[in-house]
């Protein structure tokens, strides 16, 4: 559905009159098409299968299922806007993520709205969607270099070189087997640009290549450390919050 389509709309309604007038309305609505009725549970559930509308207005009082039930039987997720004879149902129908409820007997303008919040919050849950997907499709570049200062040099560092970044007062340094250098970012910001199976984040200052982790002990504290394979066995510990993220990517 794009903001111009027409939705497709079913009608689950058992009241002769209660039907006749909301089909009515429903058909002096630009923004939709009705594409059936029902005037039970049973086969409101079966005409919604087959269907698959946008939206559905349902009729919460009903012989046999009513509309809480039909809602537990559909293989599909539709847009629900409820209809009832009594107000008291709107909370119950708010928890089971209607878009909206119309208490009878309906009004042209009562549906109007409801229509308008329908497509309103389907717009914004195709846009969620097309961003989810973007990202997986599209996922963003992962640092391969980084460039450090050195006196009046540039000098360009393979993020294989590196062993880890830690932060020590308001710097950050990239440390390789056996040097370090300071580094113009954040933690935070480094977490994002650094491939989640290549770098992890073990404290809040300190993130370290998973290839480059010789072992884990336990210190004086008994606090999980992590000796790194450089020049001086670097021993890092990890913070509580993230020692189940990275033993699960140890064992990847």
């Amino acid at each position: 559905m794009t903001g111009l389509d027409r939705l497709t709309v079913l009608i689950v309604e058992d009241n002769p009159d209660s039907m006749d007038n909301l089909l009515g309305c429903l058909e002096a609505n630009q923004n939709v098409v009705v594409a059936g009725t029902a005037d039970n549970g049973d086969d409101g559930i079966s005409l919604i299968n087959k269907v698959q509308p946008d939206l559905v207005f349902l009729d919460v009082e009903m012989p046999g299922k009513n509309g809480f039930e039909v809602l537990e039987a559909l293989n599909v997720s539709p847009g629900i806007i409820f209809v009832t004879a009594y107000e008291h149902f709107a909370a119950q129908a708010f928890e089971v993520s209607g878009i909206d409820y119309i208490v009878k007997p309906v009004s042209q303008r009562r549906v109007d709205i409801a229509i308008e919040k329908a497509k309103k919050a389907m717009t914004l849950d195709r846009i969620d969607l097309l961003s989810a997907l973007s990202k997986v499709l599209s996922p963003p570049p992962f640092r391969k270099r980084f460039t450090v200062k050195l006196g009046d040099q540039v000098v360009i560092i393979r993020k294989d070189e590196v062993f880890c970044f830690k932060a020590e007062d308001k710097y950050v340094f990239l440390c390789t087997r056996d040097k370090a250098y300071f580094y113009n970012s954040t933690i935070r910001e480094l977490v994002d640009t650094l491939h989640p199976e290549e770098f992890c984040r073990v404290s809040r200052s300190h993130i370290v290549a998973m290839d480059k982790i010789r072992k884990l002990k336990k210190n004086y504290k008994l606090q999980t450390c992590c000796v790194l394979e450089d020049e001086k066995s670097t021993v890092i510990p990890v913070s509580k919050k993230y020692l189940s993220q990275l033993k699960s990517r140890l064992d990847s």
